[in-house]
This record gives C-alpha cells, sequence and structure tokens, in this order.
C-alpha cells in the first residue's frame, strides 16, 4: 500500500511469544466486557465490543500499537514503570475508539500516514527521511515490520481526528487561564490547628463485639487476594566458570522440557528444593524477587507444571507451584485481631473528627483572636486535644513536610480572607483547620503577558477530560 516505503521483504517472524504473554494477563485483569471460555485444547480468547467479535489478532496488533506508543512517550523509562500500566485495558480502549471512528467514518489516506512517517527524528539521516534507516530501525529496535508500523500510524491519525472531533468545541477561559497562572506561580503559607488519629488511637481499643460490627460492614475490606506457595530451583549466575554455569541452565532446561519431575531434576543436578511460602499474586515473589514473566504464567500454570528455566536478577530459577489459594473473604475468627485493629482505627478518627468539628464551631461563634495569638491559645489546644503549627510558603501540587500534599490546602488558602479560619479538612489520616498566614502578590503584568500560553494549557487539560468522558461512555456502550 505504501509501496515506496518497503521495497524490501522480509520473512522473518516477530512477535512469536505475545499470544503467550497477553492473553492469559488479558483474560485474569480485564473489565467485564472481556470473557475467557474452554476448548478441549485449552482457553480460548474471547472479546466482543459493539456486537462483533474482536480476532486474537486484533487485539495482538492494538496491544504492540500501546506497546510502542508507551516506549515513544516513556523512552528508557518504560522498563522502570511498565509493571504500573495496563497495557491490556489500553489495547482495548484502542480498539473502542477505533471502532468508533468507523462508525463515524473517519479515515486516513496514504499520503497523511507518510507524512507523519517521515516527520519522525529518528528516521531521518541528514534532516531527510532514510529509507534504510526507517527499514533497519523498525526491524531491529521496534521490531515492527513495516506494514505493521504504517496500519498503526494511519489508526493512530485516524484516533487523532476523533480526538479533534469531540474536542473541538472545548475552550478555556480567562478566569480559567488565571486560576491555572496562579497555581503555577502564586506561593501561600499557613497557620493551621490539627486533630492527628494516631494521637486518639493510643488509648482505644475495640473490643470484640464492636470489631465483629465493623467486619460484617466491611467485609470487602478484608478480601484475602489470590496467593500462592512456591517450590524453586535456583542456579546463581555470580559464578567464573561461566561454561559450567551455561551446561546447568541448559541441562535444566532439557529436563523441564522432558516434563521430568521437580524433586527428580533437583537430585540429578544437586540443586537444593526451596519454598517460597505463601505470597500475594502480583507482589515481589519471596526469595526471587519481582518477575512479571513469571506472574503472568502462575495463573495459567497447574501444580504439575514447572516454569523456567527463568533469569531474575543474578539467578536462574525453575519454579512449581505447591499451594494456590483462590481470593477469599475470611471468617471473622480469621481476620479477629486486623478487625480490632480497624475497629479501633475508625473509632479514632470519628473522635478525632467530632473534636476538631466542635473547635470550628467555637472559633466561629466566639472568634476574636488573630492567627498567630490562636496558634499560642494553649487552652483550646488542651480542651479539643489538638496540635497548632505554621508552614513556609509553598506552591499548588508541592509537597508540606510533615503534612503531605499541598494542593487541598493550597485551594483552601487561596479563596480565604484575612484572619478567616477554614472549615474542617480531611486528610488521609488528620483532620485541619488551616487560616492565610501569607500570599505572594499576584503579579498583572507577567499574566498578561502570558495569559495564552496558560490558556492552551487549561484547554488541553479540559480537552482531555473531555475525550476521557467521551471514551468512558463508549466502554459502557461496548
Amino acid at each position: 500500500m505504501l509501496r515506496f516505503l518497503r521495497d524490501r521483504k522480509t520473512s522473518r517472524k516477530i512477535w512469536i511469544t505475545l499470544a503467550c504473554i497477553i492473553v492469559p494477563s488479558f483474560i485474569l485483569w480485564g473489565a467485564g466486557s472481556y470473557t475467557s471460555g474452554k476448548k478441549e485444547a485449552g482457553k480460548q480468547f474471547s472479546l466482543k465490543l459493539f456486537g462483533r467479535n474482536i480476532t486474537i489478532n486484533e487485539f495482538r496488533e492494538a496491544y504492540q500499537a500501546v506497546m510502542f506508543q508507551a516506549s515513544m512517550q516513556y523512552g528508557e523509562k518504560l522498563e522502570e514503570i511498565k509493571n504500573y500500566i495496563n497495557f491490556q485495558d489500553q489495547a482495548v480502549d484502542r480498539l473502542i475508539l477505533l471502532e468508533e471512528a468507523k462508525h463515524r467514518r473517519i479515515r486516513a489516506n496514504d499520503q497523511e500516514v507518510i507524512n507523519v512517517i517521515q516527520s519522525y527524528g529518528f528516521f531521518k539521516k541528514n534532516n531527510a527521511f532514510n529509507q534504510t534507516l526507517y527499514e533497519r530501525t523498525l526491524y531491529y529496535d521496534l521490531h515492527l515490520k513495516p506494514r505493521q508500523f504504517e496500519e498503526q500510524t494511519r489508526q493512530d491519525i485516524i484516533i487523532s481526528k476523533l480526538y479533534t472531533v469531540i474536542t473541538n468545541p472545548v475552550y478555556a477561559t480567562d478566569e480559567e487561564a488565571k486560576n491555572e497562572y496562579l497555581r503555577e506561580n502564586e506561593q501561600v503559607s499557613m497557620y493551621y490547628l490539627t486533630a492527628l488519629n494516631q494521637d486518639f488511637a493510643k488509648d482505644i481499643t475495640s473490643n470484640e463485639d464492636e470489631a465483629r460490627k465493623y467486619f460484617n460492614q466491611n467485609p470487602n475490606s478484608f478480601r484475602k487476594p489470590l496467593s500462592f506457595n512456591l517450590e524453586y530451583l535456583m542456579i546463581k549466575t555470580e559464578i567464573e566458570d561461566k561454561t559450567a554455569l551455561n551446561t546447568q541452565v541448559e541441562a535444566l532446561g532439557k529436563k523441564i522440557a522432558a516434563k521430568e519431575d521437580l524433586n527428580k531434576i533437583a537430585a540429578d543436578l544437586g540443586l537444593e528444593l526451596k519454598e517460597t511460602g505463601l505470597f500475594s499474586y502480583g507482589e515481589a515473589i519471596p526469595q526471587i524477587g519481582w518477575s512479571q514473566d513469571i506472574i503472568l504464567k502462575l495463573n495459567k500454570s497447574k501444580p504439575t507444571d514447572i516454569i523456567g528455566p527463568v533469569l531474575v536478577d543474578k539467578a536462574y530459577y525453575a519454579i512449581r507451584i505447591k499451594e494456590r489459594r483462590e481470593a477469599y473473604i475470611p471468617q471473622f475468627e480469621e481476620a479477629k485481631t486486623e478487625a480490632i485493629n480497624a475497629s479501633s482505627k475508625e473509632k479514632a478518627k470519628k473522635i478525632a473528627k467530632e473534636k476538631i468539628d466542635s473547635c470550628a464551631k467555637k472559633l466561629k461563634d466566639n472568634f476574636n483572636l488573630t492567627p498567630n495569638e490562636l496558634i499560642q491559645a494553649q487552652n483550646y489546644l488542651t480542651e479539643f486535644g489538638l496540635k497548632s503549627g505554621e508552614t513556609a510558603l509553598f506552591k499548588f501540587g508541592s509537597y508540606i513536610e510533615g503534612i503531605g500534599a499541598s494542593s487541598l490546602f493550597w485551594n483552601t488558602i487561596e479563596a480565604l480572607k484575612d484572619n478567616e479560619p477554614s472549615k474542617t479538612l480531611e486528610t488521609e489520616d488528620n483532620f485541619y483547620i488551616v487560616w492565610r498566614k501569607e500570599k505572594t502578590p499576584y503579579d498583572k503584568e507577567k499574566f498578561s503577558k502570558d495569559k495564552e500560553s496558560f490558556r492552551q494549557k487549561v484547554t488541553e487539560n479540559k480537552k482531555q477530560e473531555q475525550f476521557l468522558k467521551f471514551l468512558n461512555e463508549l466502554k459502557k456502550k461496548a
């Protein structure tokens, strides 16, 4: 189709491992619209969007596309964060958007695809598109065939056009641009009173009846996740004789391929059979560490299966499931200690809230002290069991030492008048009442100069929010 971009054919197969890596995790972690069935030969991939069955090849191509986009966006950092990205969900989102674009008859022609590909800097040599560099980069770095990459690019353009259609009416006002400017530039500081949950928790312990009531009201918070206990063999790589190492690892691989028992393999190779103990699925494996390869294979493995050899950090492992414990909600007796602690924490939080709310009411009814005088008024602190303090100047989105994220406090301080106490503010662990201490002056001249850039920034954020809302509505229909 784009022949002048690919006049060389290649027969080498790529992505041959995607089916065994992607599909099991997709079935395991997907949302309600993703299902798995069974055939006599094993598991069956099944995904239906807008009444149409999606093939495994379509899903695989969408997955490859989002993986490529992630590598473009994050570069070398992708390896650090890939375990926190749900590529399966992103692949399905891509398929949903393409279906919607098809319904709206949104297309991308060949010339648009060519223009985009030729604009990429990594395909250029001497500031011009280079065919040889293009093919080498796809083959060696991206592991893609030209036709795959070009069709992914076409789909990217189509989704970009859909994005434009949906978000074109969105625009930021002057007031929104000003608020964004303030969030980036204005600093505030504050005085505060705080009710620390831990201060009230010291002398509070729930009895068994209270813990049981809390347990019955919040059963899902005590759910135990899917967990495994593994048996494993380990071959360390930090030895001087690499030939011996390679020979042993090769022998281990052959025995696993021959489906020999793990105990026999251990005896034959002189390796110690060890256990991890129970651990939650998706967590680092005790004594082994984090391995996405192992984690993905565990859920589809039978107790007789041996996974490996797998290289994790500085050792090769052969692994067998000794015990698989499905996710479950325990009986109260099993979770009693945890329930007592959780109930006690909830009681302490309730008391802390009552104390600071009482203080807030008294401040509202009898407020006649400046914030600085109030901070020194020990009778308030003693009466309600509160602590006091003040902060240095901080920006929106920063971290306040000893308190946490600043956004809630910055927004609150920005809206307060001089000497006006706030309503009770709640963070994850504590409650606060705050006053404005200082605020840097608003630079009207600088804002006037930078207003359009801030308007563009807010507009793009609003467009992204609008498109996400649109996508979520599509997902409900799909």
